[in-house]
């Protein structure tokens, strides 16, 4: 076990990190994504059940209808990104090109 944790956290170290994404926010380390992880566990777990043990439910009918339907138009952007830059142009399973 001991083994594999130390062979788990080598991973982490400077040498074996792509030093072209050093710079990129969240990326120079692994303690802001965990701390962000830890915050948002906290958050789900205390806070909110916390904050809403005295309240009503609130009512998010409008919020989901309007989250789902820019999940829809978002996805039929994808797919016919998808298929415009790729496979109802030059893409061919039958010639595979070297």
């Amino acid at each position: 076990m001991t083994s594999t944790m130390a062979s788990f956290w080598d991973g982490f170290t400077p040498e074996k990190r792509d030093p072209r994404t050093l710079d990129w926010a969240l990326m120079a380390s692994v303690w802001p994504t965990l701390g962000i992880c830890a915050t948002y566990v906290v958050l789900a777990v205390y806070v909110g059940p916390a904050f809403m043990a005295s309240r009503k439910p609130m009512d998010l009918r409008g919020p989901m209808n309007f989250y789902n339907l820019f999940q829809v138009v978002g996805n039929v952007g994808l797919l016919y990104g998808y298929f415009a830059n790729g496979w109802l142009t030059t893409y061919n399973w039958g010639k595979l090109s070297k």
